[in-house]
């Protein structure tokens, strides 16, 4: 993959709409935090972490060395 298709790829419309989906995800991930159980903490902040590690990927996190 090079630079920029994933600049194509950032900016296509289903992309854009599946990193909407996923900032309400986080949101709704975060209000769950406020109210989480100490058991269910762990699991939810897995899963808030996984969610903003792809909202913020960039090239170089998935750049292969040639």
């Amino acid at each position: 993959m090079t630079r920029e298709d994933f600049g194509t790829w950032k900016e296509h419309p289903v992309t854009e709409a599946l990193f909407a989906q996923l900032k309400e995800d986080l949101k709704r991930l975060q209000e769950a935090l406020l109210y989480a159980s100490p058991e269910d903490v762990s699991k939810l902040q897995g899963q808030a972490q996984a969610v903003v590690d792809v909202l913020n990927i960039e090239y170089q996190d998935i750049a292969q060395d040639h």
